[in-house]
């Protein structure tokens, strides 16, 4: 099950409302490749082909987007076997989130509004 989390600046008074984690649909490789590129769908789905059993981890994790400025939920999908890494793109503007761009810790990074490191993380909720 997923967590519903609310960013907030204690400075400036902005807020974000994210999802992240998984919910129960995620434990299927095949609903996962359609959050991503046409191209990263394909080696998805080629995995998959080639694994009975794909081993696989999966989340929406947190993460900054260069092109709204604010703190978006990005599908982050790591294959074994040397078929690697697939971060998804931003869903309010559509370009690619940037691996160096998902935040570990949310109080580690400075607000894109006002630019102070005063940032708050509280989960609001749970979500599937």
């Amino acid at each position: 099950m997923g967590r519903i989390v609310k960013i907030t600046c204690a400075s400036c008074g902005h807020e974000w409302v994210n999802r992240v984690g998984c919910g129960l649909m995620h434990g299927n490789l095949g609903n996962i490749a359609g959050l991503f590129s046409e191209e990263e769908s394909g080696i998805i789905r080629q995995y998959m082909a080639q694994n009975a059993y794909p081993v696989f981890d999966f989340a929406y994790r947190l993460a900054y987007c260069d092109q709204c400025e604010s703190f978006v939920s990005a599908p982050v999908l790591e294959l074994q076997d040397g078929f690697g890494r697939y971060i998804g793109s931003c869903k309010q503007c559509g370009r690619k989130i940037d691996i160096a761009n998902i935040i570990e810790e949310a109080d580690r990074v400075s607000c894109p509004v006002c630019d102070r490191m005063s940032l708050h993380l509280e989960e609001t909720g749970l979500w599937d």
